[in-house]
């Protein structure tokens, strides 16, 4: 029962979208398939009159039987034309398409919508990735699949109502003949979906395997160190252990399916026998005709709808994971009333005590950090890989909670401020930054897309980042496609493509520039030549960067030392190498390597 109520609470759901997107297609879908039922059964109908008109018993003459045989020729072609051509092809074609195009929004909008540490959860991105590799054929099946049961059950509905002619309990053999189907299609949908279900970590295996063959940087290693052929046994090995677990439910499914159908053929011919006489059963030939097309039709019908029901249930499955995923709620607990700064200015900054765990983890990321960010003040975090650096970039961008203490802007909690209105004062360069293949111009004015384009602010942001070369270099300057995915594409070595990053976040000219190892792929006289600019630029706003070089660090106002998750030491340069300590130890032996 509770399986029944998920199922139509869950076509409810899918019915709604598809309804939203286009009501009149939605509409016609079903119209033209009852249609083409009824045209089917004026086909049968006529057979039989045709039949009867032309029997050698018929005192018919010639010409009814021309009107009958015109007649049936028309609704079939009638039958033919509405149901495969308009509906079967034409609308079918046209409604999938669509309502692929409508699902593909949901899902984006959702996942892009996540909380990074839902999208980092494992079980969360098994999820994802059940939905991806399945929601764009097996929901629009969903509705395909309902148009044929609308299309069974018409067909039932006239069967049943021209039984009335000759014995309704016969049309109750062939049912009961063709019930145990349906069970059998149920259990088998289960074990379809097991692939996807319960093997879902397999799977999950398999397609990130599958995508390595997709990146450049790990195709090049592949030649280099020559372990494409590892990577292949493992996805030839989970391949076959996906296999192995579903070869078994449908070799069963298939064995008992060949059982059970024999029933059919048997149910048929009982009724059947009792017609063959004319002139005793009392029908005409006609009348036999009819019956043989009419329970043919029944237990057809009712057999593909007692499959598609089944189909229904497995794809229900697949809409599960569809919906749930929809579902996810946010891990953060937004205000009912948030905070929204009216003026996109530099504010202060304080982290109070801050300690948080990632999920998962037992070590705390940050423990009791303590610090303050005055109003246009430029500060460079360091210290050693995975003392929290970026963590503390990912609480300050709230993409997640602190487990104890508070991060205040200008005196209000973060988690009091509309995180949209908070994003708005923030220009980010992630470590790992994103290459997108649309034209140099689209990169970097991806940095502010609430307004036009503003080609002069482009060229300024790309002059600053030290990227104004890259302009001249492509054979169509602003308007030329980066990546070498798409046609006339030309892809750029990883430091330009970093500098088109840098250039990105400065087009967005926020109050604060946030920069995770800004220019990590770099040489030094380019990095020099940035930071230059981005200190002129950011004269009376801030600058919050993480970089392992000193020569870069050395110029912030303010320096905030990280050691085991924890504040060592705040302070500028000069200042932090007079106290010695870690600093001082990391600056020395940097230095020692340019003597």
């Amino acid at each position: 029962m509770q399986k029944n109520k998920k199922l139509i609470s869950n076509l409810k759901f899918l019915l709604s979208l598809a309804y939203k997107q286009d009501p009149v297609l939605l509409w016609l879908y079903f119209a033209t398939t009852i249609l083409g039922v009824i045209f089917m059964f004026a086909v049968f109908f006529g057979f039989k009159l045709l039949i009867d008109a032309i029997a050698p018993t018929s005192p018919s003459p010639l010409f009814p039987a021309i009107v009958i045989l015109t007649t049936y020729l028309l609704f079939e072609y009638l039958s033919r034309f509405v149901y495969y051509t308009v509906n079967n092809y034409y609308i079918s074609y046209v409604f999938r398409s669509k309502m692929q195009n409508t699902l593909t929004i949901e899902v984006m909008k959702k996942v892009s919508n996540l909380d990074l540490a839902q999208i980092e959860d494992g079980k969360i991105r098994n999820l994802i990735t059940k939905v991806f590799d399945t929601y764009n054929w097996t929901l629009p099946e969903i509705i395909n699949t309902l148009n044929y049961i609308v299309y069974n059950t018409a067909s039932i509905l006239l069967s049943l109502l021209i039984a009335t002619r000759f014995n309704p309990s016969q049309f109750l053999l062939v049912a009961v003949a063709v019930a145990p189907l349906f069970y059998l299609r149920a259990k088998y949908g289960d074990a379809e979906w097991s692939m996807y279900g319960v093997k879902s970590p397999r799977a999950n295996q398999l397609w990130y395997l599958r995508g390595l063959f997709y990146e450049n940087n790990i195709l090049t290693e592949m030649k280099l160190y020559g372990f494409s052929n590892y990577i292949l046994s493992r996805m030839s090995r989970l391949q076959t252990e996906i296999l192995n677990a579903y070869v078994s439910p449908i070799a069963k499914y298939t064995l008992h399916s060949v059982v059970l159908s024999i029933l059919i053929p048997i149910a048929l011919f009982i009724p059947l026998k009792s017609y063959i006489n004319p002139a005793q059963s009392g029908h005409t030939i006609g009348d036999f005709t009819l019956l043989l097309n009419v329970l043919f039709s029944f237990s057809t019908q009712l057999s593909n709808m007692l499959v598609n029901v089944g189909n229904l249930y497995k794809n229900n499955l697949y809409l599960n994971d569809f919906i749930s995923l929809l579902s996810i709620k946010s891990a953060l607990t937004m205000p009912k009333k948030p905070v929204i700064f009216k003026t996109i200015t530099p504010r202060k900054i304080v982290f109070d005590n801050v300690t948080f765990t990632y999920p998962g983890s037992k070590k705390p990321a940050v423990k009791d950090v303590s610090f303050i960010i005055e109003k246009g003040e430029n500060v460079a975090i360091v210290g050693e890989n995975g003392a929290g650096k970026t963590t503390l970039i990912k609480l300050l961008l709230r993409f997640y909670d602190p487990d104890e203490g508070a991060i205040y802007i200008d005196g209000v909690n973060l988690k009091e401020l509309d995180i949209g209105n908070w994003y708005r004062h923030i220009g980010m360069l992630f470590q790992h930054f994103g290459r997108y293949y649309f034209t140099l111009e689209e990169n970097v004015a991806l940095g502010n897309v609430l307004y036009p384009k503003d080609k002069s602010k482009i060229s300024a942001a790309l002059l600053q980042a030290d990227a104004a070369s890259i302009t001249k270099e492509l054979p169509k300057g602003l308007k030329n496609v980066l990546g070498k995915r798409f046609e006339e594409g030309q892809d750029l070595s990883t430091g330009q493509w970093q500098k088109v990053a840098i250039a990105r976040a400065l087009y967005r000219s926020a109050p604060y520039l946030i920069l995770d190892e800004p220019t990590a792929n770099i040489d030094a006289s380019a990095e020099a030549k940035i930071f230059d600019n981005l200190i002129k630029q950011y004269k009376n706003k801030s600058l919050l960067f993480i970089s392992h070089r000193f020569s870069t660090v050395r110029h912030a106002d303010n320096i905030i030392v990280l050691h085991k998750s924890q504040v060592e030491a705040i302070g500028s340069h000069a200042d932090l190498i007079k106290q010695g300590g870690l600093y001082n130890k990391f600056f020395s032996l940097q230095k020692r390597g340019f003597e």
